[in-house]
């Protein structure tokens, strides 16, 4: 799989998405997250939708190569760990 889409779902929780090496695009928009977590060993991520969340903290994002990330609407005030973005 390459591609998931699992946003308006209700979600608190990332899952660990690691052993889906291939994934490239996740939709997690319009979900009740508040930590991103369980996505550093998918290093063919390239764009990841995490807005409109819980989130108010950026952090568990090392070792990705995105070339998209989207945040809006989320409770965002500090952001660490992504220097190699």
């Amino acid at each position: 799989m390459d591609w998931l889409d699992v946003s308006n779902n209700s979600i608190s929780k990332m899952s660990d998405l690691s052993r889906n090496r291939y994934l490239r695009v996740l939709n997690l928009k319009s979900n009740s997250i508040s930590t991103v977590e369980g996505l550093n060993k998918n290093s063919n991520l390239e764009i990841l939708d995490i807005s409109d969340n819980k989130i108010e903290e950026i952090s568990g994002l090392d070792g990705l190569h995105l070339k998209e990330l989207y945040l809006s609407t989320n409770l965002i005030e500090f952001v660490k760990g992504m220097t190699k973005l």
